[in-house]
């Protein structure tokens, strides 16, 4: 009991953050959701080779991502936090598709919308920089529901739809914390159902 009381007294109190991210080439959620469209746009048949159940390839994908988040810090030992996380974010994706979609092998272009909940529990380890900096690094687990509204354009194809995706992941993050202006972070996900994606950006927390 006097270890909770102990610990409980040196948590520090939630806080707020928001961040804005960005990500090129590979995104998180960008293969699961166009799979997921092609299968609903074939009504998930198609002949081997010629799509249906095969992934999507894509290329040239960018990504921005706007999120508000409520955090927590537990301390373990010193230098060595327990953080948990939930967040909201809403992201916007564009990317080619050189293959078309499905048996629609016209080269496309696609974009997507994406609002999502997530949440996580990440080890942080925080150490100062000669300069008086404070930096983190973290690792961690977490899982993430997205709903995305996919736009597909060629000449063949006007598609849109909307997919349900959740993923669960793990996290490797960095942050830099300045003494005046934004925080710089970088966010590392593996995904469970494969596929990896790295996010860079600046966040501001009170």
């Amino acid at each position: 009991m006097a270890l909770i009381a102990a610990v409980s007294a040196c948590s520090a109190p939630p806080r707020l953050e928001v961040s804005g991210q960005a990500a090129l080439g590979q995104i998180g959620y960008a293969g699961p959701v166009l799979d997921q469209a092609q299968r609903d746009f074939l009504g998930g048949g198609g002949f081997p080779g010629f799509g249906g159940n095969d992934p999507v390839p894509y290329g040239g994908a960018a990504a921005a991502t706007l999120a508000v988040a409520a955090l927590r810090s537990d301390p373990l030992t010193p230098g060595l936090n327990l953080q948990s996380r939930a967040y909201a974010e809403l992201g916007a994706t564009t990317a080619r598709l050189p293959q078309g979609l499905g048996v629609f092998t016209d080269p496309a272009r696609v974009r997507m919308l994406a609002t999502g909940l997530g949440a996580d529990v990440m080890l942080e380890r925080t150490r100062i920089t000669p300069g008086g900096q404070r930096m983190t690094y973290a690792v961690g687990l977490g899982a993430t529901r997205t709903l995305a509204w996919v736009d597909v354009q060629s000449a063949l194809i006007d598609r849109q739809s909307r997919v349900w995706l959740t993923q669960p992941y793990l996290s490797l993050a960095t942050r830099t914390q300045r003494r005046s202006g934004l925080d710089l972070a970088a966010d590392l996900r593996v995904f469970s159902g494969g596929g990896a994606e790295l996010r860079l950006g600046v966040a501001q927390g009170w």
